[in-house]
């Protein structure tokens, strides 16, 4: 996940004159403390889903994509990914209750 990060932000360095939060994120840890979803194309991890839920909101705290993999939907489907998961007793505006890994 680290990698992920590391390659789709990395476009954004010279824009804002320093490294996006997603970059020094720390994945292992995140993983744990947080819910995080990834996803695999051919073996190889193609798009990365953070999201953080509250008890008024669920927060998509980090979608990336692999440059290699931009164009090809990974984005659009992790937004909407989210309210397509209704679960009862979830996230009040979608029902989602991600599972913590």
């Amino acid at each position: 996940m680290q990698q992920l990060a590391q390659a789709a932000y990395q476009p954004y360095v010279a824009r804002i004159g320093r490294r996006p939060a997603p970059m020094t994120t720390d994945y292992a840890t995140i993983t744990i403390a947080r819910s995080a979803w990834v996803a695999e194309q051919g073996g190889y991890l193609v798009g990365l889903l953070v999201l953080e839920p509250a008890e008024d909101h669920l927060l998509v705290d980090n979608v990336a994509v692999a440059p290699d993999a931009r164009g090809l939907g990974w984005a659009a489907g992790y937004c909407d990914w989210p309210k397509s998961k209704p679960t009862p007793g979830g996230c009040p505006r979608c029902g989602c209750i991600p599972t913590r890994p």
